[in-house]
């Protein structure tokens, strides 16, 4: 059985700081079934943010929570975890996952600009959120595309929704460079660019992401 009343505190944000200081995330038992789709809110994580922001959380606090949300919605890492996502759906889950997972290191003291650095954690929930919530009309072109993402083999993706109008660019490490499926498919770096100028020429709305680090690169 896993701990329901724990996991409800916390996607609730009614545990107190203390409580969320004291969790040790590898003792708790997650619900493994499907934890995504049941735990997943971006108003929880907006109202997190919040918590931040009227000051009624501190940075370590924020930290912590999103920490243990992170484990919430991935079952706790554990093997025997069941998620029925599709290929894009998975791919989604990484993303929002993973910054959850880097805003688990937030600092206020680190980033002297700290109230443009949270509403910038904000935005970017918001925008992946926006994806989440329209994911049946989204695709993907991705590609290797700078000298370090050569090294490390992680790519630039371009997601766009055909429908909506909408596209955003990534950085990612989360797909397997040169395999293509009904949801992704994998170019070269000039076709990328090429595809990215498309989207922008055809006025395409860009949620914005972290499309500064891909410019940088393709124009370093």
């Amino acid at each position: 059985m896993f701990d329901k009343k724990l996991i409800e505190k916390v996607c609730n944000l009614t545990c107190t700081k203390t409580e969320l200081a004291d969790i040790n995330v590898e003792k708790i038992n997650y619900d493994t079934d499907n934890p995504f789709k049941k735990y997943y809110s971006f108003a929880v994580i907006k109202g997190a943010i919040e918590k931040y922001i009227s000051k009624k959380w501190d940075d370590q606090t924020l930290a912590h929570w999103a920490c243990v949300y992170d484990w919430i919605l991935a079952g706790g890492f554990e093997e025997n975890m069941v998620d029925n996502l599709d290929t894009f759906e998975l791919f989604m889950k990484d993303v929002i996952t993973e910054n959850l997972d880097g805003l688990s290191f937030f600092d206020a003291e680190y980033d002297e600009d700290d109230e443009t650095n949270i509403n910038h954690w904000l935005q970017l929930f918001e925008n992946y959120d926006r994806i989440w919530q329209t994911r049946k009309g989204w695709k993907a072109v991705f590609a290797i595309v700078g000298v370090c993402d050569e090294e490390n083999e992680s790519q630039y993706v371009a997601l766009f929704n055909d429908t909506t109008k909408e596209y955003m660019i990534m950085h990612s490490d989360f797909l397997e460079n040169g395999c293509s499926d009904e949801c992704f498919k994998y170019v070269e770096r000039k076709e990328f660019i090429k595809f990215v100028d498309l989207l922008k020429n055809k006025n395409y709305s860009l949620l914005s992401c972290l499309e500064k680090f891909y410019y940088q690169e393709i124009e370093g």
